[in-house]
């Protein structure tokens, strides 16, 4: 396998907070759920990411689309979402419901794990004492959390080669300067060709730092 590691916002979303995009995300989560008391005008987050999901950038949809299909000629691509969107959903939920409108939502297998702080939050086991014991680094950065993702998984998906699709250089480039795409404004058609060049350029072996 081949994988994608997925930001959202600035990658294949605009600028919510922008009145134009904010006040359609408003309309479809209207149209598409029934509205509720409470915070966030009744919805959870999770219903507000899936209206949010259908103003995906259809440009930098379509370049994210076209990586893919040239990609899968040499290796099966998955997804692994590393955006805060993440947060609001299990793995499950994100592959189903949060991007179930979009191609390539099916490819989604996992997500990286949420910040020790959400999972505090949630009652869950935090990781970073399990990954400052197992790797000797803790879970503060998104470049650490990739990088803890593939140290647990990498061998059990059989994953030869990765790519990493982001806007901000959360200690990503520092951690893995030959596997990062830093986006600038939209998954454009150069950065989705140079993706496509780090995902099927030969690697006798999967190096992890």
């Amino acid at each position: 396998m081949a994988v994608i590691f997925l930001d959202m916002d600035g990658v294949l979303i605009g600028d919510r907070a922008s009145p134009y995009l904010s006040g359609k995300i408003i309309e479809k989560v209207h149209e598409l759920f029934e509205k509720k008391e409470g915070l966030n005008g009744g919805f959870t987050e999770l219903e507000w990411r899936i209206a949010a999901s259908y103003f995906l950038s259809k440009d930098a949809v379509s370049n994210l689309e076209n990586l893919i299909e040239k990609t899968n000629e040499v290796y099966r691509i998955v997804i692994v979402i590393i955006s805060e969107w993440r947060l609001d959903g299990t793995a499950l939920e994100l592959k189903n419901l949060m991007f179930a409108v979009t191609s390539f939502g099916k490819l989604i297998i996992d997500k990286i794990p949420d910040h020790d702080f959400w999972r505090r939050r949630h009652k869950e086991v935090e990781l970073s004492p399990i990954s400052l014991q197992k790797y000797g680094f803790p879970l503060e950065q998104r470049g650490q959390l990739i990088d803890f993702w593939l140290r647990e998984n990498a061998h059990n998906y059989n994953i030869k080669s990765f790519v990493i699709l982001d806007d901000v250089d959360e200690g990503i480039s520092k951690r893995f300067p030959h596997h990062f795409v830093h986006v600038h404004n939209m998954l454009s058609e150069y950065e989705a060709k140079r993706a496509h060049i780090i995902l099927t350029k030969p690697s006798p072996s999967l190096c992890l730092h």
